[in-house]
């Protein structure tokens, strides 16, 4: 499973399952067939057999005791990619996180809860996500564990990215992947590769995002759920790129490839429908007439909205701005800040071309404060030049100075003004010292700041704008010093930044990744 070689993993599975035989102890049983259902949901090869095992599976949950939760989390995962929004799976997954009991009890890791956080993260359940990514990443200083120290900064990084949190994306997401790589973890590669190159294309970097999928196996685990959202990456960005008949390829094999036909997990209907709307209008109003249906039936208001975008830009004339306004009315009701940016654009220049310039300037300000707060700085260029044909510049004071750092870069560049080196930012943070560097790349170019005296100019800059250097952490033995307590995650307000560990913790983690 590490490797990505599921067919492999999932006969050893059913050979261990059939040897020990149906009298085995059910607490057994239970890990085992876990493991089985999680290698068969993500491999279009082996998921038809998940089905017809579900009724046995919920027995064994229940046979099993506290070994049965794993299962149930399965349940509740699989049914939530596969069931309207409103149905009851969240209390099947609950049932098997068990108040945080999973996470703290499991002796192999809470490998369902890091199951969990995907599936979260997809349905948009971002208060739930963001508490098991809390779960997990302080269990994983605990422990020392690779794969669950991968699989928080894979999922934290895909949660940034769906709530618009470019930056914290990146970050993660490169964490990530260097981590991958340097294990040779196939299924990191390929996730944090697709969710890197996404962040990359959202923030104008379409060349190096293309650089980022050349370099990921997508081909050698092409059955893999992993591989279907690298394909999707990839054909945004050969629509990026104006390559449109390698775009069609590739999201036409999301299409035949997919274990979970859910469009609020991956629109890939109406991302086709865009790429074959100059060429085949007629098939692209069809698919995204399909995807619409289909996202009214999962009633996810991420969903309903992106499919309502791309069938009101291939409609046009009123029908598209009554489908605009209805977008944004679903969006609004999601964490889906860049699908929002991107509906009101489209909303304000059909108000504009309408002749209702006030309403288009209305819509085209929220936009573009919306994509100025996601760090999207192409889509807020564009935004930008609408804006101008109403008659109108905004004026984009957040675009630089220290108004426009995310709070990940907040954090990190207060730290940095506080004395510490990379490395020991990175330790504190629990990132690596790559990330952190990218970070402060981003830190010195909104503030402008150049040269080897940048890191004493940034601590003046951030002084003379109230904000007082973060205490820096301990990066010895020893208790921690007196002084401000570290900003901790508060995943309420959207906060994903992890608590900042016992630097003897973080030291014995970075001992376990060397190894």
């Amino acid at each position: 499973m590490w490797d990505g070689r599921l067919i492999e993993a999932h006969a050893v599975l059913v050979a261990m399952l059939e040897e020990l035989g149906p009298t085995a102890a059910p607490p057994l049983r239970a890990v085992l067939e876990t493991l089985r259902a999680v290698t068969a949901s993500v491999d279009r090869r082996l998921v038809s057999e998940i089905e017809p095992r579900l009724p046995l599976l919920r027995e064994l949950a229940i046979a099993a005791g506290p070994a049965g939760r794993g299962l149930q989390v399965f349940d509740g995962c699989w049914r939530a990619g596969r069931e309207p929004h409103f149905a009851d799976w969240r209390d099947r997954l609950d049932a098997g996180l068990d108040r945080g009991r999973l996470v703290a009890e499991e002796p192999t890791g809470p490998q369902m809860a890091r199951y969990a956080i995907c599936a979260l993260v997809f349905a948009d359940e971002v208060g739930r996500a963001q508490e098991q990514i809390v779960d997990v990443r302080a269990d994983t200083v605990s422990r020392g564990s690779i794969d669950a120290h991968l699989s928080g900064m894979t999922w934290g990084a895909l949660l940034a990215l769906r709530l618009g949190e470019l930056a914290r994306a990146e970050a993660d997401a490169r964490a990530a992947l260097e981590v991958g790589y340097r294990h040779q973890v196939r299924w990191a590669r390929i996730w944090s590769s697709a969710f890197l190159a996404l962040a990359l294309l959202e923030r104008g970097a379409v060349g190096e995002a293309e650089d980022v999928l050349a370099q990921a196996p997508i081909e050698a685990a092409i059955n893999s759920a992993a591989a279907v959202h690298a394909l999707m990456a990839r054909g945004r960005v050969r629509l990026a790129q104006g390559r449109t008949a390698d775009a069609i390829a590739d999201l036409r094999a999301v299409g035949e490839i997919l274990t979970a036909d859910n469009p609020n997990i991956l629109p890939w209907r109406s991302t086709l429908a865009v790429a074959l709307s100059a060429g085949d209008p007629e098939q692209a109003r069809k698919l995204a007439g399909e995807e619409l249906e289909r996202a009214r039936w999962f009633s996810q208001p991420r969903g309903v909205g992106v499919a309502l975008r791309a069938c009101a830009v291939l409609a046009g004339g009123q029908d598209g701005v009554a489908m605009l306004n209805e977008a944004v009315e679903h969006l609004r009701r999601s964490p889906a800040r860049l699908e929002l940016a991107r509906t009101l654009l489209d909303l304000g220049a059909a108000q504009r071309r309408a002749g209702k310039r006030s309403a288009a300037r209305e819509s085209l300000r929220e936009a573009l404060d919306l994509a100025q707060q996601c760090g999207a700085e192409p889509l807020a260029t564009r935004i930008d030049e609408e804006l101008g044909a109403t008659g109108m510049r905004a004026r984009r004071e957040h675009a630089w100075g220290p108004g426009a750092l995310t709070p990940a870069e907040r954090r990190v560049a207060e730290l940095a003004a506080s004395g510490l080196t990379n490395r020991e930012i990175g330790r504190t943070l629990v990132v690596s010292v790559k990330t952190i560097g990218t970070h402060l790349g981003h830190i010195y170019d909104k503030l402008d700041l150049r040269g080897p005296q940048a890191r004493e100019q940034l601590a003046a800059l951030l002084a003379g704008n109230g904000v007082a250097a973060a205490d820096p952490a301990p990066t010895g033995p020893g208790p921690p010093r007196s002084g401000p307590a570290a900003p901790q995650a508060n995943p309420a307000a959207g906060d994903l930044r992890p608590v900042s560990p016992d630097p003897r913790q973080v030291q014995a983690l970075d001992g376990a990744q060397r190894g």
